[in-house]
């Protein structure tokens, strides 16, 4: 997903497609492979492994989707997508997505998994280099 008029394409494909109120409906246990909605998990996920590629900000609505969504997989890879954007550019999440930063603290209460509130309160706390921000 190198060219920016494929990313583009495929980023408003997905905007359009993803239905934002199943798959930004909160941090669950286990709900990945058996839940009905799986199939809109995986759509997100599979445009978020390349999404850090994307330019810094770019539908910030799909990260912030992610990042409330019910699957910990797609939960992780839109906090990995996040820890790219603010690696590559320096700038802490607060001031590079300010509404991207309130929601994190809005939900980390709600999170269910460790590794997951970790990463989150990396972000929140301003932090600019990440280990392992691959995604």
């Amino acid at each position: 997903m190198e060219d920016p008029d494929y990313v583009e394409k495929v980023v408003e494909v997905f905007c359009n497609k993803l239905p934002f109120d199943i798959i930004s409906a909160g941090a669950a246990a286990d709900c990945d492979f058996g839940d009905k909605n799986f199939k809109y998990y995986a759509m997100l996920e599979s445009i978020l492994t390349n999404f850090g590629r994307v330019p810094v900000g770019r539908e910030p609505e799909l990260a912030a989707a992610a990042v409330q969504c019910p699957s910990g997989r797609v939960r992780r890879q839109g906090v990995a997508v996040l820890e790219v954007w603010v690696e590559n550019t320096g700038v802490p999440l607060k001031e590079l997505l300010p509404q991207v930063h309130k929601l994190l603290t809005d939900i980390i209460a709600d999170e269910v998994c460790n590794d997951i509130t970790e990463s989150i309160n990396e972000l929140i706390a301003g932090k600019t280099a990440f280990a392992d921000s691959d995604c």
